[in-house]
């Protein structure tokens, strides 16, 4: 995401563009779950793509298209790790939670620091 905003990705449209995480987990879900979404799921799913579909139009023709793809890339990266999370089922989430946020700390850091 912030590799996406770092080439141009303005802020308030990749903090839009970052909610299509929703369809990603719910079609990583099905994928990898055997989760089936309800139609109205569905309906909502495709009209989310529009949007973002309209949004890619405009970045497309006023920015970077690279940007764009790369916060599209950390949408999904975002539903992976949804169903990744749900596949674990963890018996204490909020410790799970706090593991999870807390261990990628050095290896991210070390990548800023070379930046």
């Amino acid at each position: 995401l912030f590799v996406g905003m770092d080439a141009g990705m303005p802020a308030g449209l990749s903090s839009l563009v970052l909610q299509i995480q929703a369809v990603f987990t719910a079609l990583f879900a099905f994928l990898l779950l055997g989760e089936r979404p309800a139609r109205i799921r569905l309906v909502g799913m495709a009209v989310a793509l529009a949007g973002i579909g309209v949004a890619a139009v405009d970045e497309g023709a006023s920015g970077p298209l690279g940007a764009f793809a790369l916060v599209i890339a950390a949408a999904a990266c975002w539903g992976v790790s949804n169903v990744l999370t749900r596949r674990a089922a963890p018996a204490d989430a909020l410790n799970f939670m706090v593991w999870v946020s807390t261990v990628p700390v050095l290896p991210l850091l070390a990548l800023s620091l070379l930046r």
